[in-house]
Formats: C-alpha cells, sequence, structure tokens
C-alpha cells in the first residue's frame, strides 16, 4: 500500500502486516516502550521504506536521524493508513 503523508513524501507498507499479533502487541506497548518502535517498523515496512524516511529526515549539520521526527512521520503514516482501512469498509 502506497501512502502519500503531508510532506509529500511516498512511503510502501505491507497491508497485509498490520493482521499479525505481534504488529498489535508493538503498538500496544509505544507509549509505556518507546524501544518498541523499530520493532514495529521492522514488521511494518522494508528496510528501504525505512531508509527513505531517514533520508528525508536526516540532519544536514550532523547527519543524525531525529528520533522525534521519526516518530512524528511514523503516527502520520498510522493514521492514513487507519483512514484509508476505514474508506475501504464504508
Amino acid at each position: 500500500m502506497l501512502v502519500k503523508l503531508d510532506n509529500g513524501l511516498e512511503v510502501s507498507v505491507d497491508k497485509e502486516s498490520f493482521n499479525d499479533m505481534r504488529v498489535l502487541d508493538l503498538l500496544s506497548e509505544g507509549e509505556e516502550n518507546p524501544l518498541a518502535l523499530p520493532k514495529l517498523i521492522k514488521l511494518v515496512m522494508a528496510e528501504d521504506q525505512k531508509n527513505k524516511i531517514y533520508d528525508f529526515i536526516k540532519s544536514e549539520n550532523n547527519g543524525k536521524i531525529p528520533v522525534d521526527k521519526f516518530a512524528l512521520i511514523f503516527n502520520e503514516l498510522m493514521e492514513k493508513i487507519g483512514s484509508k482501512e476505514e474508506d475501504v469498509k464504508n
């Protein structure tokens, strides 16, 4: 599934990966355990898509990938996937 984010970035995720209890477990841990995010990412997107986001948000000053920016993008991605699922149901 291709998802276009508000910043113009397009990211492909495996729609079927959301029908996996491991994904649900990690989503439920998210707020309590921010270290669950990397595991979750590996389950829902390919390495090249993760790197696409990394390249998009990488700091030009120091080359670091800001966790807060990645979390915002990932949250938006999850919201858009959820709304696409609702569109399909309706």
